[in-house]
């Protein structure tokens, strides 16, 4: 709400270009991430301790992230280092796009979970020690809870949070950005 005009112009034009960056590493990413290759285009900070997690898990374990930066990689490069992960998603409102990006996501392992009516399934897996994502940043409307958003509040669903206390699952917060210095992504892992 405090944005001058020329601020919320550049923040529109900034999203824009992060979704057609977003789309063009989707279109590359089952070329380049491969397990021989994955180092060349991504480094991991803070997987050492997600590792053992992931190693050792027993009450299942959720990967909790937003549609920030590249979120697409992170299931596509847990599945190719051998973590199958199941990911809640909402198929896109183009039935063509959604079966190609669907089967983008499921190329190398990774698993996906309609998002409407997910809660036995993600319940399931879970409960068999598996790896479940969820992008937390979705609008769950009048049944979610309301945080403050640029000073507006947004619904959040509160869901999440109830399955990993009902399962015991851990929940590793993870975020995939591109870094300037670096010239590839790095991903963000914070174990809660």
């Amino acid at each position: 709400p405090e944005f001058s005009e020329h601020q919320v112009q550049d923040l529109a034009r900034q999203s824009m270009q992060q979704l057609v960056m977003l789309v063009i590493d989707v279109l590359f990413t089952t070329r380049l991430i491969r397990l021989t290759t994955y180092t060349r285009y991504i480094e991991l900070h803070n997987f050492r301790e997600v590792l053992g997690l992931l190693l050792h898990r027993h009450g299942g374990l959720i990967m909790l992230s937003a549609h920030y930066g590249n979120f697409e990689i992170l299931g596509y490069l847990m599945a190719t280092l051998g973590f199958p992960t199941w990911s809640v998603a909402r198929p896109l409102d183009n039935p063509y796009l959604s079966q190609w990006l669907f089967g983008v996501r499921e190329k190398h392992g990774q698993r996906l979970i309609i998002k409407k009516g997910a809660m036995s399934q993600v319940t399931q897996v879970l409960s068999q020690g598996g790896i479940v994502g969820f992008a937390a940043d979705q609008n769950a409307g009048s049944k979610g809870i309301f945080v403050d958003f640029f000073g507006i509040p947004a619904s959040m669903t509160a869901g999440i949070a109830r399955i990993a206390l009902h399962s015991g699952a851990a929940v590793v917060p993870a975020f995939c950005v591109w870094d300037e210095q670096l010239g590839r992504f790095r991903t963000l892992y914070e174990p809660a």
